[in-house]
């Protein structure tokens, strides 16, 4: 995780979900189609979770689920920005192998948007540790 997101950044991520989720645990649900990537998906977001104050509960019924990781033959792997009804994050097989591309993802789920295309690129973010 080291060579993608910094400590910084997911310290800015906790500070970005209060505000889009209000709260600090989500729960997901991985679609039949990428269930044999079910590992994967959890232990990068083990690993998330044990350096923020964010957790991740997967769930066996899509409809409990805040967000839901679909696959998709495409080229692309994409979530929305924060928090949307029916929140599903697109991955396809690369990047379910790739720990730091579902972390990414998962911290666009959040609220947190990505460095080259966020408004506030030249600002200084605030951490707020009282938020975790």
């Amino acid at each position: 995780m080291n060579t993608i997101i910094g400590l910084l950044l997911l310290s800015v991520v906790a500070t970005s979900y209060a505000r889009t989720w209000g709260k600090s645990s989500l729960t997901y649900h991985v679609d039949n189609s990428i269930s044999g990537s079910s590992s994967k998906i959890q232990n990068a977001l083990n690993q998330l979770s044990s350096q923020t104050c964010l957790s991740f509960t997967k769930v066996s019924s899509a409809s409990g689920a805040d967000i839901k990781y679909v696959g998709t033959k495409g080229h692309a792997c994409y979530s929305p920005l924060g928090k949307v009804n029916n929140h599903k994050i697109v991955m396809n097989s690369y990047c379910l192998n790739k720990p730091g591309i579902i972390q990414k993802e998962m911290i666009i789920a959040l609220g947190y948007n990505q460095r080259n295309e966020g408004l506030d690129n030249d600002n200084i973010q605030k951490i707020r540790a009282d938020y975790c």
